[in-house]
């Protein structure tokens, strides 16, 4: 599983807002029933709580932090 946002890592506040405006438009004001995405929604906020706490988060997360060290140690480097 991943969560991304799918405009990418230079996207900015403004278009950050815009999209969040745009998701709240399409999803919370077309939505028919209120309450079953509440219901939606906090099961997904579980589900990522979840994730958050998941070995496999947790051990994924440790491997990168060490690449990014590497990362940057190298990248200091001249060869």
């Amino acid at each position: 599983v991943c969560f991304f946002n799918e405009k990418g890592t230079s996207y900015s506040k403004r278009k950050r807002d815009s999209y969040i405006k745009d998701v709240h438009e399409l999803y919370v004001n077309n939505y028919e029933d209120k309450v079953a995405l509440y219901d939606t929604v906090r099961l997904l906020e579980n589900d990522i709580a979840q994730l958050y706490q998941s070995k496999d988060y947790l051990v994924g997360k440790k491997i990168g932090n060490l690449f990014r060290v590497i990362k940057s140690k190298l990248s200091g480097k001249t060869w």
